[in-house]
């Protein structure tokens, strides 16, 4: 059990890093490059939109798929745990 907590650090870590560095700031990158004339800041919601709406695809994505997981292995942990399903119904 401490072997897939750890794992699950280890991908929550490793996600949160490659968005910040890789997407957000490709994204924010491109943005401030567009912007007429060129600064040093780019500030507002043309910069931060196109990050904004992969986060939220994301994050229903993935609501989306736990959901479904749950769904799927409704049954399977009603048979491992039979006197905690008697108190749900």
């Amino acid at each position: 059990m401490a072997s897939i907590y750890t794992s699950n650090s280890l991908a929550l870590a490793s996600g949160s890093y490659a968005f910040a560095t890789g997407i957000a700031a490709t994204f924010y990158r491109r943005a401030r490059e567009n912007m007429v004339p060129v600064s040093a800041l780019c500030v507002g919601r043309a910069c931060y939109m196109p990050t904004n709406i992969i986060c939220a695809v994301l994050c229903a994505t993935c609501a989306l798929a736990a959901s479904m997981l749950g769904r799927r292995t409704r049954l399977r942990y009603a048979q491992l745990y039979p006197a905690y399903s008697k108190l749900q119904a």
